[in-house]
């Protein structure tokens, strides 16, 4: 898999010193504006199949799952720290229980209309979202629906400079509301979102991109129940895989999900892949199995959720 990630040199400095600061009792530094102004490199384009679907010809498709970038073990620190400054000064009160997010969906289609997704798939959606979501806090409200016929949008949605004029031009109260843009990702990837500290809340950059037949009754199957979203927001939400660091002390920084080696792939119940305690969380929507595999987010994963958007996301829905 061709691909970099990580924070670039000097930034890192700043927030070694930043984070050293804190600790040492001296005035605390804004870690979360901090970490939105670092700019993050990630091959997207670069990622290796890794999954199969089945295509809009009904015949098998490799694929890749997700195309939000990894994260490195020194990021979930600095990320730890400026979550742990802000309860500090707002106070744990400040966190909201009830989080209702405003959704707008953005159809990039083909010049003639093709890869369209019809009214009745985004009210599936948003049905996927809510019973996903609903037990842990977040609601989800219709915003509204743009539809725009665009090829070169449409086709090239995966390249980072494309991404930029799409979501530029388009994105709706990126502060306020999740942008979910639905379109043709090359290479046949499935989604990709951003984390909560990675853009200033207001940023055009923040939402979810979708390929159109990941939706509910597309025709990705066993990637058409519309769980790709569902993921996706948990990413937009803060959360990790559950497979990110692999069998580390630190993993995916939460601790009621067992540590897990790698990607599942369709629906291994009983895999084990760390020696720690506790099966691979092979049902966590923040795994790369199967849809209809997938079910569950953590109770750690629900608190871990809303400390990021308390923290770095403080005008969605008025939290």
């Amino acid at each position: 898999m061709t691909k970099t990630t990580g924070l670039r040199g000097a930034a890192f400095i700043a927030l070694t010193i930043a984070i050293g600061a804190t600790s040492a009792g001296a005035e605390e530094p804004a870690l979360a504006r901090m970490l939105q102004s670092i700019e993050h490199d990630f091959d997207r384009e670069g990622l290796e199949p890794g999954i199969e679907f089945r295509g809009e010809d009904g015949g098998p498709r490799p694929g890749v799952r997700c195309a939000t970038r990894p994260v490195a073990d020194f990021e979930l620190q600095f990320v730890g720290s400026a979550i742990a400054e802000h309860l500090r000064s707002a106070g744990v009160g400040h966190r909201m229980e009830e989080i209702e997010v405003p959704v707008h969906f953005h159809i990039m289609r083909k010049s003639n209309g093709g890869w369209n997704v019809t009214d009745a798939q985004i009210g599936e959606q948003l049905d996927v979202l809510n019973n996903s979501f609903s037990e842990h806090g977040f609601t989800f409200v219709l915003d509204g629906v743009s539809r725009r016929n665009k090829n070169r949008f449409a086709k090239k949605c995966l390249s980072a400079s494309v991404e930029k004029k799409f979501k530029k031009r388009y994105a709706v109260n990126p502060e306020t509301t999740l942008n979910i843009y639905t379109c043709r990702p090359k290479q046949d990837v499935l989604g990709y979102a951003y984390f909560p500290s990675d853009y200033p809340e207001d940023s055009f950059m923040h939402g979810i991109v979708l390929l159109h037949s990941a939706l509910p009754g597309g025709t990705a199957a066993p990637y058409d129940l519309g769980d790709t979203a569902v993921h996706e927001a948990g990413h937009y939400f803060g959360l990790y895989h559950t497979f990110e660091g692999g069998c580390s002390k630190k993993n995916d920084r939460i601790s009621d999900t067992p540590r897990e080696k790698e990607a599942a792939a369709g629906c291994p119940i009983g895999r084990d892949t760390c020696s720690q305690p506790g099966l691979d969380p092979v049902t966590n929507f923040m795994d790369y199995s199967d849809d209809a595999c997938v079910e569950e987010f953590t109770p750690e994963q629900e608190q871990w959720m809303k400390d990021q958007v308390a923290t770095f996301r403080p005008g969605l829905s008025g939290s």
